[in-house]
């Protein structure tokens, strides 16, 4: 176990682990992993940030890749693994948490913007299969129960085609359905 103290007056200790900057060379890797099991499901790996009771915020969990001052900054990949000979693949599912009072949490996907180039794609696609049906692509607006209320707005929008130039303002994007 890797644990700081517990607190009765005041915050428990920090836990840090992290390598040392290099100079001359790369700077060292953090692996965690969990080992391999031959009998029953396979362990986890958890990451939960901290509660807590008072009318405050809770514990914020971000994951950021390395920056590079010259070039291309680290890539981020988050993949199940393959199935073995019999099963599916593991699911990926991203979901904001219940309210009971309130809005709900906000999901948001967007690239960035860029300077003397395009912002990166978004896409959203759906695999190969040789059996069946192919897998459908769901979008679905919320539902409110709400007294004279609308459900909520799907809105498909074509990117602009914003240049100022006089001899070639540029042109919309289009929209294929």
């Amino acid at each position: 176990d890797f644990s700081t103290g517990t607190s009765s007056a005041g915050n428990s200790g920090d836990g840090n682990v992290e390598t040392g900057r290099a100079s001359g060379g790369r700077a060292g890797y953090v692996h965690v992993l969990v080992g391999t099991g031959d009998s029953g499901t396979a362990g986890d790996c958890v990451i939960v940030s901290g509660q807590t009771d008072d009318v405050k915020t809770g514990g914020l969990i971000a994951i950021t890749t390395g920056y590079s001052s010259t070039t291309t900054s680290g890539t981020f990949s988050l993949d199940t693994a393959n199935a073995g000979v019999s099963g599916v693949s593991g699911g990926i599912h991203f979901a904001t948490g219940t309210t009971s009072a309130g809005n709900s949490g906000i999901l948001s996907l967007a690239s960035g913007d860029a300077t003397e180039g395009s912002g990166g794609n978004i896409e959203f696609l759906v695999g190969v299969g040789n059996s069946g049906d192919g897998g459908d692509v769901l979008c679905a607006a919320g539902e409110t129960t709400a007294k004279g209320c609308s459900g909520g707005l799907v809105l498909i929008s074509a990117g602009h085609g914003s240049s100022d130039s006089r001899s070639d303002g540029g042109n919309g994007g289009d929209v294929l359905l």
